[in-house]
């Protein structure tokens, strides 16, 4: 094992504990900044081991972290802070565009896309008002990142990731167990209603 494998590994490991600590964390712009400092350390992990599509995507990553950043603070409209407007549209269409561009000149072969793929899925899983969909989209980006973790060799990478699929699959399952148990209440709710009429 070289110092750069076993450093990627490091840095990695960091990314995963900064990620476990936004869900710890109650404030969107507390989220914002461990997100950036997790995929800073996802970029120094990629560039120990030169996986340099991964390095550039977590710049595109963190170009849009940054721009929630500067969206939550420079919306006047505090209330209404989830809603779409036709900026958001324009950000998520350069968005996309930077990630084509960051494709094509770190291009590492098919399977270095799997990284682009993730990183694409996740920015639209953000933007999603629907948490179940959010929740789904997430799944997927994982699922590409664990292929992208294998292809560039980070063994951490892929163990973390695949670990983080469970807890994505457990939070599905829990979630669609919580609107069973509300529809049926709300159910029960309604029969008591038309009983005591």
């Amino acid at each position: 094992m070289t110092t750069e494998f076993i450093l990627s590994q490091v840095f990695i490991i960091l990314n995963y504990c900064f990620y476990a600590v936004t869900f710890l964390v109650k404030k969107r712009n507390a989220i914002l900044v461990f997100g950036l400092l997790g995929l800073t350390s996802t970029a120094i992990s990629n560039c120990f081991l030169s996986a340099w599509i991964g390095v550039a995507m977590a710049g595109f990553s963190m170009a849009r972290q940054l721009t929630f950043l500067l969206q939550n603070k420079l919306r006047k409209d505090k209330e209404n802070i989830d809603k779409i407007t036709k900026v958001d549209y324009i950000i998520i269409s350069v968005l996309v565009v930077l990630s084509a561009v960051l494709a094509y000149f770190t291009y590492q072969g098919p399977l270095s896309l799997l990284s682009v793929a993730g990183a694409l899925i996740s920015t639209f899983a953000v933007w999603q008002k629907n948490t179940m969909v959010y929740k789904v989209m997430s799944i997927f980006a994982s699922a590409c990142f664990v292929g992208y973790y294998l292809f560039i060799g980070s063994t951490f990478g892929y163990i973390l990731e695949s670990v983080l699929i469970i807890f994505e699959i457990v939070g599905i399952i829990k979630h669609c167990m919580r609107n069973k148990k509300l529809a049926k209440t709300n159910s029960e709710d309604a029969e008591k209603i038309v009983e005591t009429n």
